[in-house]
């Protein structure tokens, strides 16, 4: 007879099954990645990923590779909406909107010399209700709610473990 002992380990999700994320939101998970078997250690390093996360949506997972001889570890996710990872990696100035409505008012300079108050009025009437116009032209979009199952993935050399979840992004 023979006796053979192989070390292992899994992967387990400590948070919900299911995590959603509103616009301009952020979510954390945590998972747990332990040793099984006769050792109470991990015996070869361990590397982590993410797979199927959809385009466009900001995620980072710390760490992403655990050390052999390691106990059990505890990793976590963040995540970022469409939204809020596009202004996490916005580089320069935010509001651009004063100097946009400086620049509509420019080319009319000279008429507000030359034809006085009434002109004036009426053309800042007409650059508010162009401002307003705008503003409320946005108003009838939405965000598209969707909905992808994400998986992350333990590799421990020929040792593979998979836990995935639902990703709701509202």
């Amino acid at each position: 007879a023979l006796a053979q002992l192989l070390d292992d380990f899994s992967v387990a999700n400590n948070s919900s099954g299911t995590v959603t994320v509103p616009p301009l939101g952020a979510a954390k998970m945590s998972f747990t990645i332990a040793p099984s078997g006769p050792s109470s250690t991990i015996p070869q390093a361990i590397t982590v990923s993410i797979a199927d996360m959809p385009e466009g949506v900001g995620y980072s997972l710390t760490p992403t590779t655990i050390a052999s001889g390691q106990g059990a570890a505890n990793l976590t996710l963040d995540i970022y909406s469409p939204i809020q990872a596009s202004f996490k990696h916005e580089k320069g100035p935010r509001d651009m909107t004063p100097m946009m409505l400086s620049l509509l008012v420019l080319p009319f300079a000279g008429l507000f010399r030359q034809r006085g108050r009434r002109i004036t009025c009426r053309l800042l009437l007409g650059a508010v209700a162009l401002c307003a116009a705008l503003t409320l032209s946005s108003c009838g979009s939405q965000l598209v709610v969707s909905s992808n199952t994400v998986t992350v993935t333990a590799t421990s050399g020929n040792l593979t473990h998979s836990t995935t979840f639902q990703l709701v992004i509202n």
